[in-house]
């Protein structure tokens, strides 16, 4: 899979999760008897996306953890997270598609995606 592919699918894992943060604080009042069935799915995928996230995290080093997570979580563009983590904006750009690349591979097998 090429570099932009595999930054498409994280960016998308984290965009539907933060998309469903919000949907998942609107069921928070209600009782759990009186979800739809469409209700309890998306709390089940939102459920679903928080461990596929935190489990393929931490296959990652320390520092690649927190570069995907600034990054796709915080949004911080490379320039904020040179800032932030103290190093070159290219050497944030190498860093951030290592760790991005590392990532989609945990999350395709994880997703069992592999071929």
């Amino acid at each position: 899979m090429e570099w932009r592919e595999e930054k498409i699918l994280v960016k998308g894992i984290f965009e539907e999760k933060k998309s469903l943060d919000g949907v998942i604080l609107l069921f928070k009042g209600i009782n759990q008897k009186r979800l739809l069935e469409s209700q309890v799915a998306l709390i089940e995928r939102h459920k679903h996306l928080e461990t596929v996230i935190e489990t393929c995290l931490s296959a990652l080093e320390k520092q690649e953890q927190k570069i995907i997570q600034l990054s796709y979580q915080e949004g911080l563009t490379n320039y904020n997270l040179s800032q932030a983590l103290n190093i070159s904006e290219r050497t944030v750009a190498t860093y951030k598609k290592d760790a991005t690349i590392k990532f989609a591979q945990m999350i395709k097998i994880f997703l069992g995606l592999l071929d």
